[in-house]
Order: structure tokens, then sequence, then C-alpha cells
């Protein structure tokens, strides 16, 4: 027998054990231990058995027979694995989901003419029927082991009540707009078709889940090298359940990823530089600004650009990178300070801050520039404390927040896959400098560092030992540059061909992946 035809028997057998493997899992694990009664639980089960099934077999025909590059697969799997992350995990089932709900209803008011209430503290006005709803997943949160599914199907009966009347809302006034835009825009068009919330919430997280798709699959064909390194970032679970849910992080991440692809493409690709790449470039670095306030971190980026050629500064280039950092720093500045106003900057930088856990004043930023190795040793301590647990975050532990996890051996199988995703093949000869792989190092740790800044003055209980808050998701936007300081060497070279397998394990990881929430929930 040919060895070619030895090879192909071989990995149709992989492919049909592996996903035989998971397929049988929910059906024993799932469907035989729910009854009737549990309809929505037993229906997403089949329906995310059958696309499975269907996905892997798409995803392995169009790569390993068709040979589809990775920036045509990523938009199939990434909205065939996103609507099954979606359809699994209900909306309120993060704990800081029901925020950014409220945050982008409030802005849907705006759009619906709706005055807001004066006078009326976290309280703004909601349908009678979206408020009954919320009692069940807001005022008292539910987990995926205490009944969450049960209450879901319910609430999908559940008819629809225009009636305007107040009710609690912490996100009051949080409307901002190139954070909930397009949810908003969602949940206007729900109200407007008089759906009930299950089924508006849900349009508007396909809404923010096509726009993270359409975003990352442009970063993917920017970036000129690290692109399998990208694609399995835009794949893992926490990526996925980010990009399938409510919620303003999506643009901090797309912010951060854009960022970078472009800074590799300009240096990279020795292509010309395109006004539109520079007008992305400057709106994603806005994003990094005025999404999230503890998202200023992310700020670092865009100064990413600058650290690769030294020839960027010198003959007519010099005017185009000067024009950006001179407008992306106008930018910031105008809104740090143009908006939130000279005194209001000062006094965020050196009074004590109330930390949102807790609703306490803690130290103020200046106290921790002032007091370095108070600041050090909180930050070791909370590396060596909680450093393993971020990592897991990227492989499915704690997806949002929420009490789930992949078990060892998957989260070893996505470890894996990172690996290979770093490893150089025959097509990739561009080599990366020492010089770029150091700055890659230390954006990192910058990133990383400054990240653990914000969560402990926005968050941290002015007592505790260690910064809390932290989630492994806010690490996303460096990850790829981790990936490309400590990968992609000059050796070894495979001859395996990567970029047509890694699609094929992301896709059976992510159908294992989902029905890993459904086995969880039944404990």
């Amino acid at each position: 027998m040919p060895k070619g035809h030895m090879k192909s028997k071989l990995s149709v057998l992989f492919i049909v054990v592996a996903t035989s493997y998971v397929f049988i899992r929910g059906v024993v694990a799932v469907m035989a231990k729910t009854t009737p009664e549990n309809w929505y639980l037993r229906a997403i089960t089949i329906v995310t058995l059958i696309v499975g099934v269907m996905g892997v077999a798409l995803v392995s025909y169009l790569t390993l027979r068709k040979n589809w590059k990775l920036t045509a697969l990523y938009p199939i799997m990434a909205v065939l694995l996103g609507c099954l992350y979606l359809v699994a995990i209900p909306i309120f089932s993060s704990p800081d989901e029901p925020y950014h709900f409220n945050a982008s209803y409030n802005l849907s008011n705006k759009m619906l003419g709706i005055k807001d209430t004066d006078g009326e503290e976290e309280k703004s006005l909601r349908r009678a029927s979206d408020v009954e709803y919320q009692k069940n997943f807001y005022d008292e949160p539910l987990t995926f082991r205490s009944g969450l599914y049960e209450t879901y199907q319910k609430e999908l009966l559940r008819p629809v009540d225009d009636t305007l009347v107040l009710a609690r809302d912490r996100a009051k006034g949080a409307a901002n707009i190139v954070s909930y835009f397009l949810p908003a825009v969602a949940l206007t068009i729900g109200r407007l078709l008089h759906m009930n919330l299950p089924m508006m919430a849900s349009l508007a997280m396909v809404f923010d889940m096509l726009w993270f798709i359409a975003w990352m699959s442009y970063a993917l064909k920017k970036i000129p090298f690290g692109q399998k390194s990208l694609f399995v970032i835009a794949l893992l679970p926490v990526t996925l359940q980010q990009a399938s849910s409510i919620t303003r992080d999506i643009n901090v991440i797309l912010g951060g990823i854009i960022v970078l692809s472009l800074s590799l493409r300009w240096r990279y690709s020795g292509e010309q530089i395109k006004k539109s790449e520079i007008i992305v470039f400057i709106l994603a670095s806005i994003a990094l600004v005025t999404v999230k306030g503890a998202a200023y971190a992310y700020l670092i980026l865009f100064l990413f650009v600058l650290f690769f050629d030294k020839n960027w500064l010198r003959g007519r280039k010099k005017y185009i990178w000067i024009g950006v950092c001179l407008t992306v720093i106008a930018l910031v500045v105008v809104y740090l300070f143009g908006m939130h106003g000279w005194d209001t900057v000062y006094a965020w930088l050196t009074q004590p801050r109330m930390r949102e856990s807790t609703m306490e004043y803690g130290p103020s930023v200046w106290y921790y520039i002032t007091h370095p190795f108070v600041l050090l040793k909180l930050m070791l301590a909370t590396a060596i404390d909680k450093g393993p647990e971020y990592i897991y975050h990227l492989t499915g532990q704690e997806l949002g927040w929420m009490d789930i996890t992949n078990s060892r051996y998957m989260k070893m199988a996505y470890f894996a896959v990172m690996v290979l995703s770093v490893v150089r093949t025959q097509d990739e000869r561009e080599e990366i400098s020492s010089r770029v792989r150091i700055w890659g190092i230390v954006f990192t740790v910058a990133g990383v560092l400054m990240s653990l800044l914000s969560m402990l003055i926005y968050w941290t209980a002015p007592d505790a030992k260690i910064i809390e808050g932290v989630q492994g998701r806010y690490f996303l936007p460096f990850l790829i540059l981790t990936f490309l300081a400590l990968g992609y060497w000059k050796k070894p070279v495979v001859q395996w061909n990567l970029k047509k397998w890694l699609p094929v394990f992301m896709t059976i990881l992510g159908f294992n992946s989902v029905i890993t929430i459904f086995v969880y929930s039944l404990g």
C-alpha cells in the first residue's frame, strides 16, 4: 500500500475515533441522564451533537482535501463553535453579564426615545417581562449545577409584556456607545419585533459574535507571521465564550490583537502601508482607551510598533509614524483629560479609589507608585498563588467567572495544540530576530503587570494579600507576543503540515468543550 494512502487512512481513522468519542460522551453523559422534562438541555445537546459531527467533517474536508487556508477556515469554524457556545451558555450565566446587558439596554432606550428616570438611583425603565426574567438570574444568580437550564427553559416560554416599569440597574448611566452599540442595536430590533428577553439577548450575542469574528478575520489576514498562533488563540474556549456573550471585553481584546497584527505586518510584509490600515490602527488604539477604564493597561500595545525597525524613523516613513503616534497620543489626552477633566484625572491618580468588589476605599495609584515594594510584594504573591490558574483559564477553566472547567486531559490537549502552533513549518521561512523577541517579552511582562495593577486599583479589597478579580482572558492580546517570543525558531522545521491539522484539532476540542458544559451542569 502506498505510504500516502496509508497516511490518509490513518488520518480518517483518527478523526472518526476522536469525533465518535465526543459524540458517545454526549449521549451517555447527557442524554442518558436527562428526562423529557429537561427538554431544553436535551434539545441543545442533540443540536450540538449533530452540528459538532457535521462541523468536524466539514472542516476536515475543507482543510485536508481542499487545502483551504486558515484565513478562509476561521470564519466558518468561529461561527460554528461560537453558536454552540452561545446556545450552551444562556444569558446572565456570567456574574458580570447583567451589567453589560443593562448598559446595552440603556443605550437601546435612547435609540427608542425613552427618557431616563431622573432622581432614581440604580433604577431605569424596562419591559415588565424583562424585569421578571432578570429576577431569576440577576437578583439571585444561578449556576449550572443549581438548575440554570431548568429556569432558562421556563423563561423561554414567558410572554412579552411591553409595559415599562422601574427596575434595578447597577449600570444606570453606563451607555458607552463604543462598547455597547451593536448589542444595543440588537436589543432595539428585538424590542421592536416584540421578542422575549432570551431571544432578544441571543440576537445581541449574535451581533457581538459576528463583529468579533469579522475583525479577528481581518487580523488573521494582516498578520504576516504567527498566523497559526493567532488562529489557535482566536478559537480557545475563553475567546469563544467572550465572543458569544454580551461584554465590552471583546472590543478590548480585538483592539490589542489588531494593533499587534498591523505592527507585525508593517515590519515583516515589506508591502506599502495602506491608509486604511493606519485608520484601523488608530481606531483600535482608541478602543483600548474608551471601552474600559481598567483596560488602560493595553495602551502600551500601540507603542509596540516603534520597536521593530530603526529605519522607520528615517526618510519619508518618519512622517507616517510620527503622525500616527501624535494622533493616537492626542486622542488619548483629549479623552482622558478633555472629557474627564484635569481635576478628575488628578484625583484619580492621587486620591483613594473605591474597590468595586467591597465598595471600600483603598490606596491610590500614587501610593503604589511611591511604595514600589508593597506593589512588588502583592504582584509576586499573586503570580505564585494565581499564576497557574490564569493559564488554565485559557483552556476552559472558569469561563467568564462561571463554575465550569475542562478535564485535565482537555487542558493538556489545548496546551499541546498551542505548542504545535509555534513550531515552524516549511512554508514559514521568515526568522524572528532576537531584538523582536526581546521586545515581545518586555511588552508581555509590562502588559501583564499593568493589567494586575489595574485590577488592584479597581477591584482588589484594601486588606487583600493578593490581587483579586484577574482572569486569563485579560492576557489574550499579549499571548500572541508570548508565542512569537518563545516559538518560531530556525529549528526545528517540521514537514508535517500543521496548518492543515490545527483546524481539525481545534474543532474537535471545541466540540468536546461544549459537551463538557452540559456534563458539568448535571454534576
